[in-house]
């Protein structure tokens, strides 16, 4: 379950300083006003939705995870951002819609998902990615909560995207086969412990 959608008209990319507050009529906005300074590329433990705008302003591509998705998938989305541009945000973010997981913007565009569909999301990037209406390959200075900066993937401009999808598809089928490997597991232990619980219990009956 997926949707895709680009608005037609971005709204006016202007910079509000704090404390004023910014107001959006979206859950998940994809253009609009924003705060003066934008992240530091990477991953972090949450980036504010007035500092991650800023990025998709620059070429950026934001991406965005439920906390309570399944962790196998947020690992998969996670490789993806990793090793397909250094101009990447990734964050958790409560306000993707009920019934969706997923979320990877650019600037007036969004791909939403229930489950990370890697090949999707490549095309995504490819089509989407690097076309702001200001874009820069300097870094952010905002850094507040980041986790893990992000690392050159082609060059410094990102000229080519996504350059190892076949290494990238690669470590998506790993995740989901040690993912089944696991819950195959999970469910031999369940039934090897309910089986020596009847037996234990027999012994009180027989």
């Amino acid at each position: 379950l997926h949707y895709f959608h680009c608005d037609k008209y971005a709204q006016r990319p202007l910079h509000i300083c704090y404390p004023e507050v910014i107001d959006y009529t979206e859950d998940i906005p994809t253009s609009g006003r924003h705060r003066p300074l934008w992240p530091k590329y990477g991953e972090y433990t949450y980036v504010p939705v007035q500092r991650w705008l800023h990025s998709l302003e620059h070429g950026g591509v934001v991406f965005l995870y439920h906390p309570c998705a399944q962790p196998n998938q947020i690992e998969i989305f996670k490789s993806v951002a990793e090793n397909c541009l250094w101009k990447h945000i990734i964050s958790p973010y409560q306000k993707i819609p009920p019934n969706m997981n997923f979320a990877v913007l650019t600037w007036k565009c969004k791909l939403v998902m229930n489950n990370v569909d890697v090949s999707r999301i490549v095309h995504f990037i490819k089509t989407k990615a690097l076309q702001g209406p200001e874009v820069t390959f300097r870094d952010g200075q905002y850094k507040i909560g980041l986790i893990k900066p992000a690392k050159i993937v082609s060059d410094n401009e990102d000229s080519v995207l996504c350059p190892s999808m076949p290494t990238i598809s690669a470590m998506a089928d790993d995740f989901k086969q040690k993912s089944l490997a696991r819950r195959i597991k999970s469910l031999t232990s369940q039934s090897n412990l309910e089986k020596t619980i009847s037996a234990f219990m027999k012994q009180f009956t027989d």
